[in-house]
């Protein structure tokens, strides 16, 4: 059809935030609803920057994209540069070449264009994998333009047999005749001539049907399927193989790479899914198209030839002023950043990760290796201080969420006010996380505040069951309320969060001269994996309060699921538990001190060393509390939404709690928000004619509508097995994602002292001496440092080296990880042994 509209060429520079470098994927994988399937190969590219690379969009098909590609490439080689054309999908195939036009309108129109840096021009020209019906309706034969070539050139014309059809030559500069014209010579002179100007041209089609229709209709129809990982892996061999130059030759410090996408932005990819991604700015309008449909196109080339050139311009210098952004971040960093938890002396500057994006698990961080600018892949291992868990799918539908929430509400206060998505987010969460325990979802904005609230929550509970209310203003000075906890555990970096924690690296002077241990804090048993099988470490202080018991100091179980175990609560152990619990809380009763709370971490204590609990000794905990009345809170802010292979730590206890908070996976990792559930009970004594007597804390940013509709979205996401992959529908678990055979291998490795692995986590303890162990321990920094080097980003707790992945990463990712840290834990005993040698010698 005539196209007499203007042409809007959208052209995303390849640096662009949000989609480069990642080029290709952000634009074969945005799903159409929520049941789309989106996977991230396990080999993720490595993208060079020397080759500056973009993409061309168009609303629709026949609107243009191809000739703005023409126009700008021969912008690009006019000026001396070098290119690569990549046209990944083409449909109507041969009638229909997007690659062929290329070629053919650059050749055409170089004798029209002035200025024109370079002498010599080699051109490759290939078309890949071709359907069947492309063979049958079309001879095996390269495609030609339709200039005449000598008998000596048409043999020279290469047809390999893993491609369709390919082609070489050379475009020479000729002015002898007084005139500048183009001859078009043999691809062999060209290369024993080559000189500083020489440019390299080279168009590639990967895929190509014969029906002109949508790339997925054609894939089904002709037999020609193409997978979105190996429609990536082919883009990104074809982009790293040109940014090194292999197969041609080149020696200039310019290269391009222009990817044209097929039909419009929102047309289905050979798969399905849709090419779908944000519009980038700036927008370049360029003249109307010629109607006739006769017309060669090669005067409006010639008249737009500065346009083009101002497009080529702006994207050198967008390119330059992001690669100069990128060279400068370690720097910058170093001198501006304070970061948290971190001794800013012990990080050298070139330690320093530059992230440029995520995809899914996936840090892509910036490298300067061997003298290349490179963009590449570096797990999350630490889940980003274990917020993380979503894969790309989810991520691109929490951006969308987000976004639609944030235009949508912005913010909008809570008090008093109710709204879709924190409505819709404490619904989910009352029955699913709450359910037949929780009635009320109280919003803030991080654990450690959830924390604090539930406390207050707690300790009015506690004071009206024990008909304290009324007293409290009159014997505030003489009540003494206190929480009991375990040691070993960790509730956050506010004041109150910390007074309710035993006293640890976290509570010292220097970083909290205000701390006051305010509870009982007990010395919970811990579970490891040792030499194989799974033991139980019971703290000397329980075998002295009962010598008889000695029989169950040295326990050991060959498999997890044993620990789990419900038949254990009428043990012997199970007796000692409730006997050391109920002489200890007397004590503290004694002593005229009100155990007002019980605040525990489930199953797993994160902060404090990535340690095990025994469940039973918290299932008993928790029951022994209840009896007396005591208010229960499960801080999971770190262990729930999935985090320990279940939606809640309920389901590994056995028990429920009065209040449980909840942030960190909450969101998915996008925003910070945090709730606190409770139990209709705690609600209740909060009820009163006076305000005085209502809940009086909160922030600004209460249940905001950004943090709920993310929140409603990974929730629901990551509770169906039809989004979440690891989710096992007969038990709503998440497969054992961490390899117990290498788990097994590595708790038996003659350097480690234990290891844990249950859902997301994975973690392990180097053996020290007492003066190497700890928080403060630099004991693992070379076995992270080598991890980081090889792709794995993660943070030690001292000398416990942990690894988290999320609720959807296969397992063999999983297992890949576990592979590298049993290398670098070789690479560290060979060095310890040599380091000893050493001295020894």
């Amino acid at each position: 059809m005539p196209m007499s509209m203007s042409v809007l060429a959208i052209l995303r520079k390849g640096l662009s935030r949000g989609r480069w470098p990642y080029l290709p994927r952000r634009a074969w994988s945005s799903c159409s609803s929520s049941n789309s399937k989106i996977t991230v190969s396990e080999g993720m590219p490595t993208t060079d920057l020397f080759s500056t690379a973009f993409t061309v969009w168009g609303a629709n098909t026949n609107v243009g994209k191809t000739l703005i590609s023409a126009g700008l490439s021969s912008s690009v080689i006019s000026c001396g540069d070098s290119l690569s054309y990549l046209k990944p999908l083409q449909t109507g195939f041969p009638k229909d070449s997007d690659s062929r036009f290329v070629v053919n309108k650059l050749r055409h129109t170089l004798p029209c264009l002035s200025n024109i840096t370079p002498r010599r021009i080699l051109v490759s020209h290939s078309i890949q994998s071709v359907s069947p019906a492309v063979l049958a309706n079309s001879p095996r034969s390269p495609q030609q333009d339709s200039f005449v070539m000598s008998a000596n050139l048409q043999k020279n014309l290469k047809v390999r047999n893993e491609f369709y059809s390919s082609e070489q030559f050379m475009l020479e500069r000729d002015s002898s005749s007084g005139e500048v014209s183009w001859l078009t010579k043999d691809w062999n002179e060209g290369m024993k001539s080559f000189s500083a100007f020489t440019s390299t041209f080279r168009a590639s089609t990967i895929w190509s049907w014969f029906n002109a229709v949508s790339p997925h209709i054609a894939a089904a129809e002709e037999g020609l399927s193409v997978s979105e990982a190996a429609l990536l892996q082919e883009i990104e061999k074809s982009m790293f193989a040109f940014s090194k130059h292999a197969g041609i030759v080149d020696n200039h410090d310019q290269r391009w790479t222009i990817l044209e996408t097929a039909g419009g932005v929102a047309s289905p990819g050979p798969d399905g899914t849709l090419q779908c991604d944000l519009y980038r700015l700036p927008v370049f309008v360029l003249p109307s198209i010629p109607e006739d449909l006769n017309d060669d196109l090669i005067v409006w080339f010639t008249k737009t030839a500065s346009r083009f050139n101002e497009i080529r311009d702006h994207i050198k210098v967008v390119h330059k002023a992001r690669m100069m952004q990128l060279q400068s971040m370690q720097r910058k960093g170093g001198h501006y950043l304070w970061w948290p938890f971190t001794q800013h002396s012990l990080v050298p500057e070139d330690q320093i990760t530059v992230i440029d994006a995520r995809v899914g698990d996936n840090f892509m961080i910036y490298k300067n290796a061997n003298d290349s600018d490179i963009i590449m892949p570096q797990f999350d291992a630490c889940a980003s201080w274990w917020t993380q868990g979503p894969d790309l799918a989810l991520q691109l539908e929490l951006a969308r969420q987000v976004s639609y929430a944030s235009g949508r509400f912005g913010h909008v206060m809570l008090p008093e006010n109710v709204y879709e998505p924190a409505l819709q987010c404490a619904e989910f969460l009352i029955e699913s996380i709450g359910k037949d325990w929780a009635s009320r979802v109280y919003y803030s904005d991080n654990g450690s505040t959830a924390v604090e609230i539930a406390i207050k929550m707690a300790f009015r509970k506690y004071l009206h069951d024990h008909q304290l209310v009324t007293e409290t203003d009159s014997c505030k000075n003489v009540l003494c309320l206190k929480v009991l906890a375990l040691r070993g555990s960790y509730h956050g970096d506010t004041l109150g969060a910390q007074d309710a924690q035993a006293p640890s690296a976290y509570t010292g002077f220097l970083q909290q001269p205000w701390y006051e241990g305010r509870g009982l804090f007990l010395d919970p048993p811990h579970v490891f994996m040792h030499n194989r099988k799974w033991h139980i470490d019971i703290p000397k202080s329980y075998i002295e309060l009962n010598k008889s018991m000695t029989s169950v100091v040295k326990l050991s179980f060959q498999a997890r699921s044993e620990l789990f175990d419900k038949g254990r609560d009428s043990s012997e152990l199970a007796a000692l538990y409730k006997e050391f619990i109920r002489t200890n809380m007397c004590a503290c009763v004694e002593n005229c001190e009100h155990l007002a709370a019980l605040i525990i971490e489930p199953v797993i204590h994160g902060a404090g060393g990535m340690t095990l609990i025994d469940p039973l000794f918290q299932r008993i905990l928790v029951n022994e509390c209840k009896r007396k009345k005591i208010p229960v809170i499960f801080d999971e802010v770190f262990a729930g939404c999935w985090r320990l292979g279940v939606q809640t730590c309920i389901q590994h206890l056995g028990c429920t709690p009065d209040i449980g908070c909840y942030s960190k996976l909450l969101t998915g990792g996008v925003v910070p928000l945090a709730v606190t559930l409770a139990s209709s009970g705690i609600f209740e004594s909060f009820k009163g004619d006076s305000k005085l007597l209502a809940l009086l804390h909160g922030h600004s940013y209460s249940g905001h509508a950004i943090g709920c509709q993310a929140a409603l979205t990974a929730l629901q996401w990551l509770s169906d097995p039809n989004t979440n992959p690891n989710l096992l529908s007969s038990t709503m678990t998440l497969a054992e994602l961490w390899d117990p055979a290498r788990v097994s291998e590595l708790s038996a490795h003659p350097e480690v002292q234990r290891v844990i692995a249950l859902g997301t986590v994975f973690a392990l303890e180097l053996k020290a001496s007492a003066s190497e162990s700890g928080y403060g321990s630099l004991l693992s920094r070379g076995i992270v440092q080598a991890l980081r080097e090889d792709q794995v980003y993660t943070r030690p707790l001292g000398n416990v080296i942990y690894f988290m992945c999320g609720p959807t990463t296969p397992p063999a990712t999983c297992t890949k990880l576990l592979d590298k840290l049993s290398r670098q834990l070789d690479v560290f005993t060979a060095r310890k042994h040599a380091n000893a040698n050493h001295a020894c010698g």
